[in-house]
């Protein structure tokens, strides 16, 4: 296991707001294709990579029937759970 903080520990420790996690979360729902993002000032996270690691976040973004509020509680749970980039 990684010595290196989840997003929501960082959270926790003050190092990243949820503005800045929502905005993560809006910002891949409005672009889906992976790439590596700054979410906050030292953290880069793909959150594509993220989602794709998680496999319900996974199923609830490219299930057709999800509503938008769930495609986002999706895509948090994954970014709250991921390390970020080295």
């Amino acid at each position: 296991m990684s010595d290196k903080p989840t997003v929501a520990m960082l959270h926790a420790s003050n190092a990243v707001t949820l503005a800045q996690i929502d905005a993560a979360v809006f910002a891949y729902l409005g672009d889906l294709k992976p790439s590596l993002r700054t979410i906050a000032e030292g953290v880069a996270l793909d959150v594509g990579a993220a989602v794709e690691r998680d496999v319900l976040s996974k199923f609830k973004v490219n299930y057709e029937k999800s509503t938008d509020a769930i495609r986002v509680i999706a895509v948090r749970t994954a970014i709250l759970m991921a390390r970020p980039a080295e």
